[in-house]
Parts: structure tokens; C-alpha cells; sequence
């Protein structure tokens, strides 16, 4: 007999409730792992379109420039899908689907930074980034500082001050401050810092060059400001009357170049002709005469400068074609021509071919093409590094310094800049301007200190500053008003590290 056995269909209640759990246990996990890929998808699609903005955008800039436009700070914003555009009618051509909302700026030199918006998603990119940075954020806190990093670009030194010039064309200064030199609006022998300030109201600065009392700054735009003392005229401004704010040197535009003498300054022109103003005692202007002028003359005579350099109270010209010409004082040689005579036009410095740098206070000195340095002038304290204190009319090799890549002069003690970024210092060392925990010890032969990644040296009066490859500041030597920048007016005999805020 067959036994006959029921079928089961359908589920009973607590296996259905039972699948139902399963279903919702799966999707609670699955869910987000859903969403996460779609929203990575999202997100790499918006940084696919932004980087092809950006392309865009380069591709417009390059448009612009060859249409003679004015590209300075063009930009686009977008604000609820819409573009608006500072440039004319140079659209952006690309794929893909633009923000929600945000801006795209390109700097003078075609750079672009963006901050862009979508579906909770921030698009960033900086100037000299090279990827975009793509984080969760509201509309509102997408935004992007287009500020670059403010680094050092330059130390110089005058006499008994010192001054900076920021990556962003400010400037700080610190030290004497009696004619007003500083450049801050105030004067007078209780007026001098002892930390660095900033000097107000100047921008825009591309280089600096500071003499004994007064202080030059040439502009970006090519044209040149300056302050301090103005005894001699050398402010440039048509007054023998001080200034302790920037004023315009008249009738100078195209200026290549500056540097500063005691008291006077000469400029190079962007044709490789030479202008001067202030103290021409001794001729150092140049223009065949002795007569000071209190704004720029043409030096006579000269063409094809590629760099100069004021000395104390003479003047020296290196050529396009390696050679020198010099003019001013010449009491002690330091033209190097085998004379002692003075002269009021240039002169050609004979013998002396393949020189590529000239440094200049009361002696001169000559880097050449093989990185060897001749120099020649006044060596009272064996500041010409060749052994002696015997001075020069002819410009001797100094023995055994190779690869120098910059030279500093202050007159009496020499500092040399080496290719890796080490110094070699000669020369008085009275105040402890060599930075090596002595004083009263001159060094007659250039010595090497115990300081690496060096980037520049500058010197004052007895006082030395450099700047090393990270940004670092160290000074040393006299401090009597301030000017080591170190928050007192006590000597120095070590290199001390100088606090910029």
C-alpha cells in the first residue's frame, strides 16, 4: 500500500519573516557600498571636468595673449550653472559638466586656481599646485586662498641698515635710521630698530640697493623710488632735502638695474646705458664732470653694460662683451688700470677679459668665467684676500679660491660665496663680522667658515648677513644701532638666527 505524503507549498510566517530579515540585513550593507560607488563616480567625474576646465582655461590664456589682451587677473565665476568671464568673448571649450557654483582665476604668468562646487563637493586647486584637492564641503566653504607663500627674496645691506624684500614685492628694514633711510616716516637718532618693520606703502619692489644713508628701490614697472639722505641730491627727486617716506626718482622708466654708492646711486638701463645721481666729488657719476647732480645724468660713453657696481665713491661697469670699465676714485688703484688718478668718464680696466660678476666698495673685485676672482684697491686689513695688506693697482688672482659663485664687499672685510652653498671670509674681523666666536683676529687669506647651504650674503659696515636655502637669516658683526635686526644693539660674534615676522 503507497503511503501517500503531502506536498509543501508556500512559506510558512516565520520563514517568510525570516527572509524578509535577510533581505533587509543585505541591504543595510549593501546600500552604502552602493551609494559609495556612486558617489566616487560623481566625484571623479567632477575632477574629470575640472581638470578639463583648466585645460580650457590655459588654452584661453594662451588665446588672449596672442589677441593683445590685458590677461592680468582674468577670471571666471560660475554661480548657479552660469558663467560669467573677464575675458571678452574667450569662452571655455571643453567636456564634461560644470559647477554648481565657483571661481577660476589665472594669474600674470598663466597659472590657474580654481575652487569649484558640485553635489557636496569641493574642487581646489592652487597656482603652482599640480594636482586638484577634492574634499566634502558646503558651497560656502569652498573657497581657496590665492595668496601665495611670501618668501625672502633678497637681503641688502647699506652701511648701518639692513632691509629685506619679500617674494611679494614689500619690503622690511631694520637699523639706523637718522635720515629717515628706513623708508617708515620717521627720522632722527632716536628713531632707529632694532627688529625689522615693514615699510609702509611700498609695493611692487623688485630690487634694492642701500647706501651709507639713503636707501633705492626699483619697481617693477621699471621706474625707481628712494629715501634718506639727500645731501648730495641722491634721491634723485630734483631737492638736496631728506626724505623718510619713497619718493620718485624723476625721468627714469626702463630701469634694468640699480646699485648704491655712499652717496650717490647709478642705474642701468634696459638699452645698456648708464644714468646716475647724488655725490660727484670725485667723478664716480661719470658724466665728465665733479658737480653733483640731484637728478639722473647719462654716464658718458657707455654702451653694451650688462652689470654695475658702485663702490664707495667709484664706479664700475662690466661690458656684454666680458670687459671693465670704471670711473670716480682711484686714489689707491682700485680701478685697476695700473694708475692712481681719479677720472670723471670711464675708463677701460686693461688686461681684464671673461670676468662675468664685479663687486665694488673700496677696492674692487672681479669674478671670472673659471670662477677664480682677481681684485685690486685698498688692503689695509686683508681684505683682498692675497696674503698681504700691501694695496693694489693692478688686480691680482687670489690663491686658492675656485668655484665662487657671488662676492660681497664692505670695505674691509671680504666674504665669499662658494658654488656648494659654504663661505670663505678675509678681512677685518674687529667687531666679530666673521661669525666664528672671535674678534680682533683678521684673516688675511680667504677662510673657510663653518656655514653651509648658504643662498646670499650681503655686507654693511662691519656687520654680515646671510640668507640660507630654507629662508633662514643669520647675521653677525657690529649692532651698535640696531642693525643685525636681532632686538638689541649688542655686537655679535657668532652668526645668530634673525626673527621675521
Amino acid at each position: 500500500m503507497k503511503e501517500n505524503k503531502a506536498i509543501k507549498k508556500g512559506f510558512t510566517l516565520i520563514e517568510l519573516l525570516a527572509v524578509i530579515v535577510i533581505l533587509a540585513i543585505i541591504a543595510l550593507i549593501a546600500t552604502p557600498l552602493i551609494m559609495n560607488i556612486i558617489n566616487e563616480a560623481q566625484k571623479g567625474a567632477f575632477e574629470d571636468s575640472s581638470y578639463a576646465i583648466i585645460a580650457a582655461a590655459e588654452q584661453g590664456y594662451a588665446k588672449g595673449l596672442i589677441a593683445d589682451l590685458d590677461m592680468s587677473g582674468a577670471s571666471y565665476i560660475y554661480e548657479d550653472g552660469e558663467i560669467t568671464s573677464s575675458m571678452g568673448n574667450i569662452s571655455l571649450d571643453y567636456k564634461g559638466s560644470s559647477p554648481e557654483s565657483g571661481t577660476l582665476v589665472i594669474d600674470d604668468e598663466g597659472n590657474v586656481a580654481i575652487a569649484f562646487y558640485k553635489n557636496g563637493y569641493c574642487v581646489t586647486k592652487g597656482y603652482s599646485d599640480s594636482k586638484v584637492t577634492t574634499e566634502e564641503k558646503t558651497a560656502k566653504e569652498c573657497t581657496i586662498d590665492l595668496e601665495e607663500d611670501i618668501t625672502i627674496s633678497e637681503i641688502i645691506n647699506g652701511n648701518y641698515h639692513a632691509l629685506i624684500l619679500m617674494s611679494n614685492g614689500t619690503v622690511k628694514a631694520v637699523g639706523k635710521n637718522d635720515n629717515g633711510q628706513l623708508g617708515i616716516g620717521t627720522s632722527g637718532s632716536g628713531n632707529n630698530e632694532i627688529t625689522y618693520v615693514d615699510v609702509p606703502n611700498l609695493t611692487g619692489v623688485k630690487q634694492i640697493a642701500a647706501g651709507q644713508n639713503h636707501t633705492v628701490f626699483l619697481m617693477e614697472d621699471g621706474t625707481v623710488k628712494a629715501v634718506g639722505d639727500n645731501t648730495y641730491g641722491q634721491l634723485g627727486d630734483g631737492t638736496t632735502v631728506s626724505k623718510s617716506e619713497p619718493v620718485d626718482v624723476i625721468g627714469l622708466t626702463n630701469v634694468k638695474a640699480i646699485s648704491s654708492g655712499s652717496n650717490y646711486t647709478i642705474f642701468l638701463m634696459e638699452d645698456g646705458t648708464v644714468k646716475a645721481v647724488g655725490d660727484n666729488t670725485y667723478g664716480q657719476l661719470g658724466d665728465g664732470t665733479t658737480v653733483s647732480n640731484s637728478t639722473p645724468v647719462t654716464v658718458l660713453s657707455l654702451t653694451n653694460v650688462s652689470k654695475i657696481s658702485a663702490g664707495s665713491i667709484h664706479t664700475m661697469y662690466l661690458l656684454e662683451d666680458g670687459t671693465v670699465k670704471a670711473v670716480g676714485y682711484n686714489q689707491d688703484g682700485r680701478f685697476g688700470n695700473g694708475e692712481k688718478i681719479n677720472s670723471s668718464t670711464p675708463l677701460v680696466v686693461n688686461g681684464l677679459g671673461n670676468v662675468i660678476d664685479i663687486k665694488s666698495s673700496l677696492q674692487t673685485y672681479f669674478l671670472m668665467e673659471d670662477g677664480t676672482v682677481k681684485a685690486v684697491g685698498y688692503n689695509s686689513r686683508g681684505q683682498l684676500g692675497d696674503g698681504t695688506t700691501t694695496t693694489r693697482n693692478i688686480p691680482i688672482t687670489i690663491s686658492n679660491l675656485s668655484s665662487v659663485k657671488k662676492i660681497s664687499a664692505g670695505g674691509y672685510h671680504t666674504v665669499f660665496l662658494m658654488e656648494d652653498g659654504t663661505i670663505k671670509i678675509t678681512g677685518r674681523n674687529y667687531f666679530g663680522e666673521h661669525g666664528d666666536n672671535t674678534t680682533g683676529q683678521d684673516k688675511f687669506v680667504p677662510t673657510l667658515l663653518s656655514i653651509s647651504n648658504v643662498k646670499q650674503v650681503q655686507i654693511g659696515t662691519a656687520f654680515t648677513t646671510l640668507l640660507l636655502n630654507d629662508g633662514t637669516i643669520m647675521t653677525t658683526g657690529s649692532n651698535s644701532y640696531g642693525q643685525l635686526g636681532i632686538g638689541t644693539t649688542e655686537n655679535s660674534d657668532i652668526f645668530e638666527v634673525v626673527t621675521i615676522e
